[in-house]
């Protein structure tokens, strides 16, 4: 089994982050939000995958531009960071501490982009065990997940792209969080819930203040539920259920592959995607889907949120 799930590891992180680009190059973002809660949304959309990124961020703020990470401040205390295209990871700054969400794939040296934004004291936290959310962990001391993801990114830094692209670097050290806790930034608390399903250690993170929701990949345009380290499509469907409980308590989402504020809807959207799965609903509909794992499906939903599955 160990087997397996390395090569599984490893090749998802050389497949999953160019097909989630893919996929999102076919959707078209919802619109930006400039400053949280007190501002309505504009009217036009962006097709985030045909644009450059200058022009996915219109009006979103400053934009630095680093080796391959690019940073664009989305509001008054939340930043972006592009990670060549290929993962999203967020820096969120209150009065004393700052915490950066997912670290991505670290193709440069996060913590260096992260101090071009702030110099208060860094917490970091990872939504899931993934590469392309962890290996920016190799620029940090410690960081904090979900213990049931523990082992999944353990294992990631242990394959051989981990040191091609850092060199020899030591990742960070694990402290574990889980659904209850709660990180106090100083006029901001980022609130950790359980989302099991993608992974079973996913997190997402509610942000009341700025009434924000991070999901990492467990809410987005196109979900891999097809890895044998994947919930079945029931027991996530009951983990977004569950989720319920806050979702007058955020009015956007973050996910791991964004490059603007999506609209809260998004998560009712996922979770219909899902329950179209569980049914069969047009099922004949759904297409062929290719991977390094071998041939599965994809249900698109009428909102066009994909959902990859083994049928």
């Amino acid at each position: 089994m160990k087997r397996i799930v390395k090569l599984l590891g490893r090749l998802i992180y050389l497949c999953m982050t160019l097909t989630l680009l893919v996929a999102c190059q076919s959707q078209d973002y919802k619109d930006n939000k400039e400053n949280p809660g007190n501002q309505d949304t504009q009217d036009n959309k962006d097709n985030s995958g045909n644009q450059d990124t200058q022009d996915n961020q219109d009006n979103q703020g400053s934009k630095d531009n680093h080796n391959t990470i690019e940073t664009s401040q989305l509001s008054d205390n939340i930043w972006l960071m592009n990670d060549n295209g290929e993962a999203s990871g967020y820096i969120v700054v209150g009065s004393d501490k700052a915490a950066v969400i997912d670290t991505m794939n670290g193709s440069e040296n996060v913590q260096d982009v992260v101090r071009t934004v702030t110099d208060l004291p860094l917490i970091v936290i990872n939504t899931h065990g993934h590469p392309d959310h962890v290996y920016g962990n190799a620029y940090f001391d410690e960081a904090y997940i979900h213990p049931d993801d523990v082992s999944l990114a353990q294992e990631s830094y242990r394959y051989p792209e981990y040191n091609d692209l850092r060199g020899k670097l030591k990742a960070a050290a694990f402290k574990t969080t889980e659904e209850g806790d709660s990180f106090d930034l100083g006029g901001i608390t980022l609130e950790i819930y359980g989302i099991p399903g993608h992974t079973n250690g996913g997190i997402c993170i509610l942000d009341r203040e700025d009434r924000v929701l991070f999901t990492g990949d467990s809410i987005n345009r196109h979900c891999w539920m097809q890895l044998d380290t994947c919930s079945s499509m029931e027991d996530f469907y009951l983990a977004l259920q569950r989720l319920n409980i806050i979702r007058a308590d955020y009015d956007y989402i973050l996910h791991g592959h964004a490059q603007r504020f999506e609209d809260a809807t998004l998560y009712e959207e996922h979770m219909a995607a899902v329950k179209e799965v569980i049914d069969g609903t047009n099922a004949a509909d759904d297409q062929d889907y290719e991977y390094f794992g071998g041939r599965c499906k994809i249900h698109y939903s009428s909102d066009g949120v994909g959902i990859v599955y083994n049928p």
